[in-house]
């Protein structure tokens, strides 16, 4: 008959395995893990005990570190190991923000408290980001979650329906301050609420469990409007109590470029309720032969207006600019 246990109950009917290895001498399981995720490779064994609707708990109150529920929990004379089927798991992060993280099946170290989940895993965060990765391990000594393979994310959506999909490969996730750190090979697009696509390449990202920030960094590259933009790190800027970007910020030495000129700064905001394009720190603008400076430089209408605070212009001798500059 299907029973729930509590952790109580869990640890003392492991701690009846091991009185069985003294008193029986039977023989242990082979512990070589397996070669992809450090796994104990035990799924094909014979279980030596067995439970139905297994609910499991670590931690107490309001302090509590993750909650366990499984359709199955089979045990292993001698291992310390226990898999699971049909597995979910409640990560709470030191923040109160919460990671719900399902699998086909699983593995939980009574011991060390240290967990696998593997097959379609799927991590939802309590602020609406979700993610898809073949496996998930979570390590109780460093209250981290770590899925080494490619992942699909999607954000949550913003009051007009769009969200941010994000694909990449590794994902690490903090649960002392909430953050989710992307490792490699970082593409992602957004639909704006003007219904302009932006596209975005890096080589890592930054998000979070708790707010809307959003980091890009380590060769950046922007794709929005006619224009390419790169940079060192790019954030996503929210309003206050918003859910819809306000602007993009590109720090730490930019380059701008469409197919009739090139532009760079030290910094870059995109201002997208109006595609404004503001370069501050040193902006320069350039066009064939024409060359502009000033104390900041903005940009209209995809580039086909300028405005310039400051100017200082180079033009090449008896002919026009092809920059048109936008009174002050």
């Amino acid at each position: 008959m299907s029973r729930s246990i509590n952790k109580s109950l869990f640890y003392i009917l492991l701690s009846i395995l091991f009185v069985e290895i003294l008193l029986l001498g039977s023989k242990y399981i082979d512990k070589k893990e397996s070669v992809s995720a450090g796994v104990k490779n035990i799924f094909d064994h014979s279980a030596d005990q067995k439970m139905e609707r297994v609910h499991l708990v670590e931690g107490l109150g309001s302090s509590k570190e993750w909650e366990l529920f499984a359709e199955t929990a089979e045990g292993f004379l001698g291992q310390g190991i226990w898999n699971l089927s049909k597995v979910k798991v409640i990560f709470y992060a030191r923040t109160g923000d919460t990671y719900v993280v399902q699998g086909q099946r699983g593995q939980i170290d009574v011991t060390s408290k240290d967990m696998d989940i593997l097959g379609d895993v799927s991590t939802l965060s309590s602020n609406g980001y979700e993610f898809v990765t073949s496996s998930i391990h979570y390590r109780s000594t460093t209250k981290q979650l770590n899925a080494p393979e490619v992942l699909r994310l999607k954000g949550p959506k913003d009051k007009a329906g769009q969200r941010l999909r994000l694909q990449g490969r590794g994902i690490t996730t903090y649960l002392e301050n909430s953050l989710m750190n992307i490792e490699s090979d970082v593409i992602a697009d957004r639909q704006m609420s003007n219904g302009k696509n932006i596209k975005i390449q890096s080589k890592k990202a930054q998000l979070s469990g708790k707010s809307n920030m959003i980091r890009f960094y380590h060769h950046v590259k922007i794709y929005y409007d006619t224009f390419s933009i790169q940079g060192p790190e790019a954030l996503f800027a929210y309003p206050k109590g918003g859910d819809i970007p306000r602007s993009i910020i590109v720090n730490g030495g930019v380059q701008v470029s469409d197919i009739e000129k090139k532009a760079s700064a030290e910094n870059l905001e995109i201002d997208l309720s109006d595609d404004r394009y503001i370069l501050k720190g040193s902006p320069k603008i350039v066009q064939g032969a024409d060359e502009l400076e000033g104390e900041e430089i903005i940009l209209y209408d995809n580039g086909k207006r300028v405005k310039i605070e400051g100017i200082n212009a180079k033009m090449k001798e008896d002919r026009p600019s092809n920059l048109k500059e936008e009174a002050p």
